[in-house]
């Protein structure tokens, strides 16, 4: 993968275009992902939402929404029932949480649509920044609080399937910690050690590219670091996913990269029956259809 998200959009343009539900659709920004899929031809959304507040939002928008299917909804919980609706009969591949809250929407579709047997579902957040040559997997910064170990072998592997979803074969996986030593004291240290060793040939991560761990943020991101602490890793400098051990680390570092380094993002839930495009309700509408075009490049 290069630096830019073009490339993803290139990936997802050359694909068959899929159906994809905006839930929530009633915002500018979310309007402006809509029109921005049918003008590149990346996607055939459907509005989920209060249509005469959409209506009302591309006329003062100047968007032009003809030949875009809307679906009305009074309210959020309606509009989260709707979409489900769409996923349970296959008429929707994907869907984009809108302006939303993720807890309405996630409580309908675990209840009946998401699940898949044996599977959790995670959060990837693609991040590209100005100093690294291509975009860096986060994960999980939004679904689960404190994963369980078991949880954090499904998180890895949900990562992994999405970065060979966009060309990456052997993803290289930074299992961090606060530093590269294995500490009683810090239990996500002991984790990811136990993690990085299911790596090895027999183990249940055998097949999920390069994995390592425990590493420092600073060691995972630059080769450099690692060699002046004395770290022997394939993984610095190359790293493609960076495993975050719970919610609030992995949030934080989403959000550090994308506020103070200018990041660009592109986020989704998956692990799912289908994808979920899931960027924060006060992202922008770039932001959005980045999120939409990660979300189709996955189902």
């Amino acid at each position: 993968m290069k630096k830019s998200f073009e490339n993803l959009h290139r990936l997802v343009k050359n694909a068959r275009k899929g159906k994809i539900g905006l839930v929530g659709a009633a915002a500018p920004e979310v309007l402006r992902a809509a029109c921005m899929a049918v003008e590149e031809g990346t996607a055939v959304p459907i509005l989920i939402g209060n249509t005469n507040k959409m209506r009302e939002i591309a006329a003062a928008e100047h968007l032009d929404l003809d030949g875009i299917r809307t679906e009305h909804a009074k309210d959020d919980p309606e509009a989260a029932f709707i979409a489900m609706e769409m996923v349970r009969s296959g008429e929707v591949e994907a869907l984009l949480k809108g302006r939303i809250l993720t807890r309405i929407l996630m409580k309908e579709g675990l209840g009946d649509g998401l699940r898949r047997d044996g599977r959790l579902m995670s959060h990837v957040t693609l991040i590209e920044v100005p100093r690294f040559n291509k975009p860096i997997l986060v994960t999980d910064s939004a679904l689960t609080p404190y994963p369980t170990f078991k949880q954090r072998i499904q998180i890895i592997k949900n990562a992994v399937d999405v970065m060979r979803c966009l060309g990456v074969e052997e993803p290289r996986v930074a299992i961090l910690s606060a530093s590269e030593e294995i500490n009683d004291k810090i239990p996500c240290s002991l984790d990811a050690a136990r993690l990085a060793d299911l790596n090895l040939p027999g183990g249940e991560l055998e097949s999920y590219g390069i994995i390592e761990g425990p590493l420092d943020l600073g060691c995972a991101l630059d080769e450099e670091t690692a060699r002046i602490k004395g770290v022997s890793t394939n993984v610095a400098g190359k790293v493609d996913i960076l495993v975050a051990p719970d919610i609030v680390s992995a949030n934080v570092l989403s959000k550090s990269l994308i506020y103070l380094a200018d990041g660009r993002v592109a986020a989704c839930v998956v692990g799912g029956t289908v994808p979920i495009g899931m960027v924060s309700r006060a992202s922008p509408a770039s932001d959005k259809y980045n999120a939409l075009l990660l979300t189709m490049a996955c189902r």
